[in-house]
């Protein structure tokens, strides 16, 4: 009895820490996500302030022609409504970060077959960081990640390495932060690509 007790508070324990930690993922994403936004100000204005001021409207509809024409209106329906339009309002940088991961997840295969086909033709790394980072048509987010890093490189005269770990920290995909990082310490570590 005192076994299953125990039992319990530790697995309680263990899924409170579980959602914690989850919750403390979730925030770091969302705020990254909203640091990454490439015109804050089109944000607000084009979808933030209308989603903030259809959802107040929304939510205050049916009390304020309720009180004009009499009608009875479900108030429950229009406030899940606005407040679900605030939310989304809220979240749309963050739902189009998660976009961002699956999009350059799906290309990830592609760039490394790219990256390897460019290494065999004897260039230097810095220009087949720039080759591929004008493929921006062809590899979408993952060619705008890696074009950051062209530019890092050339116009900026970050390192290569830096600009690996610079980026890898940035970028919502974790299996292109993990290429990035590894790439990075192999340069660092002096392995010759």
């Amino acid at each position: 009895m005192a076994e299953e007790k125990e039992e319990k508070k530790k697995l309680f324990k263990t899924r409170k820490k579980k959602e914690r930690i989850e919750k403390n993922r979730f925030l770091k994403e969302f705020k990254i996500a909203y640091r990454n936004l490439e015109d804050p100000e089109k944000f607000f204005k084009k979808i933030l302030f209308p989603s903030f001021a259809g959802g107040l409207i929304l939510l205050f509809l049916p009390s304020i022609l309720g009180s004009f024409l009499h009608i009875e209106l479900n108030s429950i329906a229009f406030s899940s409504i606005g407040i679900i339009t605030i939310i989304l309002g809220v979240l749309y940088p963050y739902i189009s970060w998660k976009n961002r991961e699956n999009e350059i997840n799906g290309k990830m295969h592609f760039f490394i077959t790219h990256l390897r086909v460019l290494a065999i033709s004897d260039l230097s790394l810095k220009d087949i960081i720039n080759i591929i980072g004008e493929k921006r048509k062809v590899y979408k987010s993952l060619g705008d990640e890696i074009r950051k890093i062209s530019i890092l490189s050339t116009q900026w005269k970050v390192p290569l390495a830096k600009a690996f770990r610079f980026i890898s920290d940035r970028t919502p995909s974790k299996m292109l932060k993990d290429f990035l990082d590894r790439f990075s310490q192999s340069l660092v570590s002096g392995v010759s690509h």
